[in-house]
């Protein structure tokens, strides 16, 4: 009896020195391969400023009522991409905070989060951005005036809140330098926060601004290194 079960107890050894590897790989392998594949086809957002007119371009405003042209503006835009292999979700844009330098004092306003609207999408403040699709998210408006030296900035639909508004018409006239922290949320996608600084200027008929693209490693780097030698 003894015999046996010091036979029993050595294979029963042997046998789980090659049982335990497999039962451990099948549950380690099909938990890493669904990590592997989640992660291979999540949604990515791209976020890019730069000098393409898709970005910052001229076009005319039209009145609601006729339909007739009744001034030029000059349209600062970031362009949200979708980098990854499965469709962002209830994508948003927010204003954080924004900073003002101007006649050589600066002034913060960081009192709400503001939800911004998409271009040409009035349905929604949220969208969703299918694999490889683009959309853009208006920052900010330059009203042309007709002789192009007393230009000044606009804030189209949707309005900003009334705290706000009252913040942008207290500045000082003339040129200045905004920082706009703006967060790109979604429901199923890492957000993104990025800068957007730009210069107004009266007597310009366009703005002045820190180009970047989010798909490049060391962009926020090189945005910081601009920003302090442009102020």
């Amino acid at each position: 009896m003894g015999e046996w079960l010091t036979r029993v107890l050595i294979y029963a050894e042997s046998a789980w020195t090659w049982l335990a590897p497999l039962l451990a790989v099948t549950v380690v392998v099909p938990f890493a391969a669904r990590v592997i594949h989640k992660f291979w086809v999540r949604p990515i957002i791209q976020v890019r400023l730069d000098d393409q007119a898709d970005c910052h371009g001229r076009t005319p405003l039209v009145s609601l009522q006729d339909g007739k042209v009744v001034a030029q503006v000059m349209y600062l835009r970031l362009r949200i991409q979708n980098r990854g292999r499965t469709t962002i979700k209830d994508c948003l844009g927010n204003w954080v905070r924004i900073r003002v330098w101007s006649g050589g004092k600066v002034f913060d306003f960081a009192h709400e989060v503001i939800s911004r609207g998409w271009a040409h999408y009035p349905e929604s403040k949220q969208r969703n951005i299918p694999r490889g699709e683009a959309y853009y998210l208006d920052v900010a408006t330059l009203l042309l005036s007709e002789d192009k030296k007393h230009n000044t900035l606009w804030w189209p639909d949707p309005v900003p809140p009334t705290n706000m508004m009252e913040f942008l018409h207290s500045l000082p006239p003339g040129k200045a330098t905004y920082l706009f922290e703006i967060r790109v949320n979604a429901d199923n996608a890492r957000p993104r926060s990025v800068p957007v600084q730009f210069v107004f200027d009266p007597a310009r008929s366009k703005l002045s601004f820190i180009p970047f693209n989010t798909r490049y490693p060391g962009w926020r780097w090189r945005w910081w290194w601009r920003a302090r030698r442009d102020r």
